[in-house]
């Protein structure tokens, strides 16, 4: 609730600009340390809620956040691992999914299904014993939901980017 609205599966922030600023992917460390904390609340909580308004009842949320902005290390890490090819070893298939999720999301959907396919994909082809050609090449990336930053900064750094720049 903020001032009477009920904001579903929307983020808001101290700062009207910093919205745009994801977007445009220009946020800073800084950025992030000064939104307003908030939770999620289950379907069922919020239906509840709503089906509360609808009948009039003054409806009253007594919440506790306990929060704070870890500083300490705020450097993105990725997971890589790959199967390497054989004669053709030195062309990719990459494989790619990200860790992170956003401040909704519960992280099933948003990624750790995408993370789940990449596993399963390699495991079957050990299962099978396979050995490709190629080498097979997994990412998981951090960074996704700050603009897709991690695989971003991952691809200009070892293919090149959109512009033509090699690295």
């Amino acid at each position: 609730m903020d001032g009477g609205n009920l904001h579903v599966q929307a983020i808001t922030y101290s700062r009207g600009a910093f919205v745009e600023k994801v977007i445009a992917g220009s946020a800073r460390r800084q950025d992030f340390a000064e939104q307003i904390p908030q939770i999620v609340v289950a379907v069922e909580q919020y239906n509840r809620m709503v089906r509360m308004i609808q009948q009039c009842e003054k409806l009253k949320l007594e919440v506790e956040l306990a929060v704070k902005f870890n500083e300490a290390d705020a450097t993105p890490y990725h997971t890589i691992a790959e199967i390497p090819g054989t004669d053709l070893k030195d062309q990719l298939v990459m494989l790619g999914a990200h860790l992170d999720s956003w401040g909704s999301g519960t992280g099933a959907t948003d990624n750790a299904a995408g993370v789940a396919v990449c596993m399963e994909a390699v495991r079957i082809l050990e299962a099978l014993k396979l050995v490709p050609r190629r080498t097979i090449r997994v990412a998981l990336w951090s960074g996704e939901e700050n603009g897709a930053r991690g695989s971003q900064a991952y691809v200009e750094r070892h293919f090149g980017s959109l512009s033509g720049e090699s690295p």
